[in-house]
Parts: structure tokens; sequence; C-alpha cells
């Protein structure tokens, strides 16, 4: 009887067990039934829809992927992100951007994609009045441009005017000095405490017959404007040397014509010595350099050819740390004797291995060893070459004040192309402008600043600001 008992129970046991496994397994049937999606590798990629990508305008993207149950986030590499399908996006500052796209299937990750972008500050033009015309430019430390130039609206007579840009060349500030003076400055130059360095003087009086240096803080306040009474003339450029002071150079009046006179000041701007270049008949130099054992100008005198052209000689010369002449290496300016060539002043420029030198008044392009010995003569595309830097690859970069274009030499003064910038004007070219300065920035870059001409009129007119790198793309 107990044997019959234990034989029912185990039984039922068993026939309910087997119920529930059932019941589990039509339940487990009926779930794994429902529509839901299985995860899947979705296709993911993504389509920049603007051809160039300008600080502060929007970028758009376009999103080809998968789109049934996926989501998305995109990271556009500024360290912002955003979830929509199609979104745009506004860049604050200039540079390359990694732009991820990634997808998610069920809240899974499932695949990415991604592309380099290129945000480029572009052509900026700036206008205060009628004409705005700068003329010159130093960039700070924190990569602000400091302007300096002059600007009017008829008949209200011209105003000298600074302008700070912030390093995507968004205005920040603008000061006029005195609304009723226009002074003459001839440079601006970072010094080594971040401060400028001026030729010339915000002060009308303070350039009346004399070498003046100002200093201007990082806001465009003055910190100093002397004038120099042991001179009689101007100061067109003027920078800070090793030792921490300022060199000035320019045009001293003297009873036949100006000559070349170049200044030394302390770093307070206090007059050390002064070398006019009188008796050796040099003139017209647009800027000097300073080395560690001394100073690099170029300027013109009377050559063999002085019969035809007073000026037909280009003159190298290099002065010692105290204003004595180290050495003087002289090349004339004309490739023919028979032909006479417009001469005005020159500017220097040298790299490693080369000194080149190029003319207001042609387009020559005459290159020297350190030592000032001639080697060759090239020509720019341009007329009135004033501007001229070398490159942290040691090629040369040339300017002219008659264009907006810009030549570009190798490290052997050789050249290898041109650009032309400012293209506003469509109806008068080339005379569409003018450029003014061509400087290295802290970054490796360039800037590039003209004058644009509106169309056809040349009494209204736009600052051009640009920058580029050593191959001339706009950045």
């Amino acid at each position: 009887m107990e044997h019959q008992f234990l034989n029912n129970l185990i039984m039922n046991f068993v026939k309910r067990s087997i119920l529930v496994i059932t019941v589990s397994i039509i339940i487990l049937g009926n779930l794994t039934c429902k529509k839901e999606p299985a995860f899947y590798v979705a296709k993911t990629s993504f389509t920049i829809r603007n051809e160039k990508a300008y600080v502060d305008s929007l970028v758009r993207f376009t999103n080809n992927s998968d789109t049934k149950h996926v989501t998305f986030v995109w990271d556009f590499g500024d360290g912002t992100t955003s979830d929509s399908l199609n979104p745009s996006h506004t860049y604050t500052d200039h540079g390359k951007y990694i732009i991820t796209l990634k997808t998610f299937v069920n809240k899974l990750f499932s695949n990415s994609s991604s592309q380099t972008l290129t945000v480029i500050v572009g052509e900026k033009l700036y206008s205060l009045k009628k004409i705005t015309e700068g003329f010159n430019f130093a960039e700070g430390k924190d990569s602000s441009i400091v302007v300096i130039g002059q600007t009017w609206d008829t008949p209200d007579g011209s105003q000298m005017f600074l302008s700070k840009f912030d390093k995507n060349l968004r205005p920040l500030w603008v000061k006029y000095p005195d609304k009723n003076l226009s002074p003459y400055v001839g440079s601006i130059e970072r010094m080594s405490d971040g401060n400028f360095i001026i030729a010339g003087s915000l002060d009308n009086s303070a350039n009346s017959n004399h070498f003046s240096l100002s200093k201007l803080d990082q806001q465009g306040n003055v910190m100093w404007d002397n004038k120099y009474d042991q001179t009689n003339g101007q100061c067109v450029f003027a920078s800070e040397t090793k030792d921490g002071g300022i060199i000035g150079i320019g045009m001293e009046d003297t009873e036949i014509v100006p000559m070349v006179t170049v200044l030394k000041a302390d770093r307070n701007g206090n007059f050390q010595w002064k070398k006019n270049f009188k008796k050796e008949w040099l003139m017209f130099a647009n800027n000097i350099i300073p080395l560690d054992d001394g100073y690099l100008f170029a300027s013109s005198t009377r050559g063999q050819y002085s019969a035809t052209n007073s000026l037909d000689s280009l003159v190298i010369t290099k002065i010692n740390l105290d204003g004595e002449v180290v050495w003087k290496k002289a090349k004339e300016w004309q490739y023919y004797y028979y032909i006479i060539y417009t001469v005005f002043s020159s500017t220097i420029a040298l790299n490693n291995n080369y000194i080149v030198v190029v003319n207001d008044g042609n387009n020559f392009v005459m290159v020297f060893d350190q030592k000032g010995n001639f080697i060759k003569r090239n020509f720019s595309d341009l007329a009135q070459n004033t501007l001229i830097t070398s490159t942290p690859k040691n090629n040369f970069i040339i300017g002219s004040r008659n264009d907006l274009g810009i030549n570009f030499f190798n490290n052997s003064a050789d050249k290898i192309g041109m650009m032309s910038y400012g293209n506003h004007n469509r109806i008068c070219q080339p005379t569409r402008g003018n450029g003014w300065a061509l400087k290295l920035l802290l970054g490796g870059n360039f800037l590039f600043m003209g004058i644009v001409y509106k169309e056809c009129e040349t009494n209204t007119a736009s600052t051009l600001l640009v920058k580029i790198d050593e191959a001339g793309t706009v950045q």
C-alpha cells in the first residue's frame, strides 16, 4: 500500500513538472515571435555640403546612413555634439577639425564615419568710413592683430585710426588718437614685452622735421612718444634690437637730397647714437634688419650710369652695433646699361643662405650671399615690389604696392608661383587695389594687408586682411 502511494506521488510530480516546462516553452515562444529588430551594423556615412567652411558661418551636414531603428551622435571636433539627423554647426575658430558620426541600433553602438574639415578665416574687408586704408599692422603675443591706418569721408578730412582684431580677424575695437590730427606713422612692430613700437608719432607736432618713435601698449595707449632733435627728417621703420633696444631707419634732409639715417635708442626710447650716410650718398631704405653683431639694410646711390639715372645702383650695407660700416656692396639696378629703370626705396630680407632685395620702382629681385656678394637677378611678375619676407622653410614671399598679387620664390630666390587676392572688384582689374603689408605670424602663416577699391571708384576703399600659408592658400 505504501509503495502504491509513493508511486502515485511520483507520477503526479512528474506530470506537474512536464506541465510547467510546457507552459514555459509556450510563453517563451510567444515572446520571441514579437517583431523586434535584430542588431545589425548600420551603413554610416555623411557629406559636408559647404564647398568651403568659414569661421562664424554655418556648416551643413547631410546624413547618408541607414535610418531604420538607428539613432545618431555627431561629434564636431570642437567639443560640441548633436543628435540631429542632418545638423548644421558654426565654428568660432579656424583650424582643422575631425568630424565623427556614430550610429546606434537599439541603443547599442553600431558603426562610425569620420572626415577632416578645414575651417578658414577667409578674406576680410574692413570699413570705417568711405575710405579705410590700413597701411601697417603688428601681431600681438595672443595672436591678435593691431592695424594702424587712416580713414576719411569727404569733406571731413583724414584721421588716423588704430584697430584691434582677434586671431580670426574679428574687430575688437577702434580708436582715433585725435580726430583733428592725421600724423605720420611708418611702421608698427611687436616688441618682446608684448607692446608695440611705432616709427613715427601719433602727435603731429612730434613728426615735424624730426625722427619720432612711440611705444603703445596692447590696448593702443601711448606709453611714451619721443622726438629726436638730433635728426632732421622722418623715421620710416623701427624694430626691437637684440639687446632689447630700438633701431630706426629713415631719410634725413640735407642740403642736397634726403639721405639714409639710422638711429639707435634704448628700450625706453632714450637716444644712444645715429649714423647719417650723406657721405656715402645712400638714399631711400624701407627697413633695417637687426643681426646678432649689427644691422643690415638696402638703399640706392649714384652708380656708373648716373648720367641717365642718379639712383641706378643698389647698395647693401652692414653696420656694427655702434653704427660703423662693416662692409658695403653695390650692384647696378640696370639690366643693360642703355635700359633705364625707375628706382625708389629698397626693402631687404634674408634667410639662412641669401640676402634678397626688392624695390618700389621696378620688378627686379636681387639676390646676394650673406656677405653681400651679388649672385643673380630675378624678376617678379609685379611692379613696385615693396613687401618681402622670408618663410619658416627659408623661401621668400614678395608683394607689390601696385596690385593685390603676391609672388612666391624658393629658398634660392627663384620664382615658383603667384597668387592674387581681393577679387571683390570685378570690373577694373588689375587696378583693383594695392598691397600695403605682409608679415609672418606666430603660428607660421602670414597676414597680407591691402586696400580694395569699390569697382572703379578709387575714392572708395576698404582694408583687406587675408591670412595665407607658405603656398599662398587662404587660411
